[in-house]
């Protein structure tokens, strides 16, 4: 999630049928919050993290959940911080609309963008989640050829290019995979 300037936004919503909830949003000072709404219709905050979010910085937000026994078991993970709570009293969100960067209802948009939305039909360990997490502060750019061609890796507000040029070869219609210049950031290495 990249967050621009704004209040009160929905990341994730999902509800069931019987107006069960199960959201992720950011409050009006941009903490990541993971509410249900009880057998009672109250909209309650399960989860609430620690970090502000800063405005034009990317954030990784996962989530899993599971029911256990008459609990749900949450698990909201911001960047690479867990946070484990459990909600006794919930409505049923399964068989449910899921929307992403709004409420169901299309209020409280999110100001801001959403790069990935990955989903698993499985339960997935923390690990496995925070493996994603790692994987997603670096990206990738291949040309033509298939030649690693940028690399950018994403620290917090920071983020470094690394650029690859490669050799051309001395035959017409031939191509070589051997490295001629590398820059970081605009300087040689």
């Amino acid at each position: 999630v990249n967050k621009k300037a704004g209040t009160g936004e929905h990341i994730l919503a999902n509800e069931g049928t019987n107006l069960g909830i199960l959201n992720i949003y950011l409050d009006t000072q941009n903490h990541v919050k993971l509410a249900v709404r009880t057998a009672a219709g109250v909209f309650t905050d399960i989860v609430i993290t620690d970090e502000v979010l800063n405005p034009n910085q990317w954030y990784f937000i996962g989530l899993s959940w599971k029911l256990n026994g008459t609990s749900l078991d949450l698990t909201l993970i911001l960047n690479n911080k867990i946070y484990n709570s459990q909600a006794a009293d919930f409505r049923d969100f399964t068989n449910g609309k899921t929307a992403l960067g709004t409420s169901t209802s299309g209020t409280n948009p999110l100001n801001g963008s959403i790069r990935d939305f990955s989903f698993s039909p499985l339960a997935l360990r923390n690990t496995e989640i925070l493996e994603a997490y790692d994987r997603s502060r670096t990206n990738y750019d291949y040309d033509s050829l298939g030649r690693l061609k940028t690399k950018t890796v994403f620290l917090g507000a920071n983020s470094f290019d690394t650029q690859y040029n490669y050799v051309n070869n001395a035959v017409t219609g031939s191509t070589t995979s051997k490295v001629d210049t590398i820059t970081n950031k605009g300087a040689s290495i």
